[in-house]
């Protein structure tokens, strides 16, 4: 059941800031959210607000160790198009910050000025990525096997069940298949790739000649399955 809870301030000069993503379980509109770092919106006719804070956790009485708070100035918001005293603002968790748990978060915002406080509802929503392959490269690249070993690295949005790597001559013939590691991006942003190392030879322990070399990184995790490809070049 969708949880709302509304908080009224004591002045009707400030008014409470409305959500607007992600959207509030049991919500018509709402789906999971696919990313452990979301972007959050709500809007606001700001009046004297000079700054909004956003708090995030997973219990509705923002107080465990989860409990996360994020500021944004009144002065980044975006008008509406047809009413010119609407702002919409918008907060993204950043890249190299701590992601969220794949779990059940609360929300709220509050609007501040300088003698008012007012909060929106709270609104909750799931983090429960499906399968999907990103930023895949490898490094160093080109790489000597003679002296290194070149890492393939992928992102995946949560655990897969199965990663098989296959790299390819330029004709399309297979040199070589590996098993990859299936974790998902973990919040930490130490924990957001899976490196796996290839030393630069074929099925039968040779070493391979200089070239490109394309790869395929395929994830598989129940009945769904993705992929993405790269190219690797050796120079010895």
């Amino acid at each position: 059941m969708a949880i709302r809870h509304t908080v009224v301030s004591e002045s009707a000069a400030l008014e409470s800031p409305t959500l607007v993503a992600p959207k509030n379980i049991g919500d018509a509109a709402y789906k999971n959210v696919q990313s452990i770092r979301p972007t959050f919106e709500w809007k606001h006719h700001k009046g004297d607000a000079t700054e909004y804070k956003l708090e995030i956790d997973k219990e509705d009485t923002f107080n465990t160790v989860a409990h996360q708070t994020f500021n944004k100035s009144a002065n980044t918001g975006s008008p509406d198009k047809t009413d010119a005293t609407l702002y919409y603002f918008n907060y993204a968790i950043h890249e190299f910050d701590p992601g969220l748990d794949r779990d059940t978060y609360y929300w709220k915002v509050t609007a501040l000025s300088t003698n008012e406080a007012a909060t929106s509802e709270v609104w909750s929503f799931t983090i429960s990525p499906e399968l999907s392959l990103s930023g895949i490269t490898n490094y160093p690249n080109p790489f000597n096997p003679n002296r290194e070993r070149t890492k393939i690295r992928y992102r995946l949005s949560t655990d897969a069940s199965e990663i098989k790597i296959r790299i390819y001559d330029v004709t399309g013939s297979l040199v070589t298949e590996l098993d990859g590691t299936t974790a998902g991006e973990a919040s930490s942003i130490w924990g957001k790739y899976n490196d796996v190392e290839w030393d630069g030879r074929n099925g039968r322990g040779d070493i391979v000649m200089n070239g490109i070399y394309p790869f395929e990184v395929m994830a598989r995790l129940g009945d769904r399955s993705v992929s993405g490809r790269g190219k690797i070049a050796v120079l010895k």
